[in-house]
């Protein structure tokens, strides 16, 4: 008979394990940075038929990361999901 692995037995994760996810937060300013780095880029003609590519979220959540005031850090995705409601 071969040997045995010791398995070890995880233990459920507790809430103190992981901290509460903060949600990306846009004050009024976020969303006229926003909306004029849409703008732009809806100007220069780099907008697809189905809406703007991942890479023009990606670089509206970096201009938005240097004037973050409030909430969780914006990313691509957050963006994109505002793109929806703005």
């Amino acid at each position: 008979m071969g040997k045995r692995k010791a398995v070890k037995k995880q233990r459920s994760p507790s809430p103190e394990d992981d901290p509460p996810k903060k949600n990306s937060k846009f004050t009024d300013d976020d969303d006229a940075l926003f909306l004029k780095e849409l703008l732009a880029v809806k100007a220069s003609g780099a907008m697809v038929e189905n809406g703007f590519k991942k890479t023009t979220y990606v670089e509206i959540a970096r201009k938005l990361e240097k004037v973050q005031t409030t909430g969780a850090a914006k990313t691509w995705s957050s963006c994109k999901t505002r793109a929806k409601t703005v």
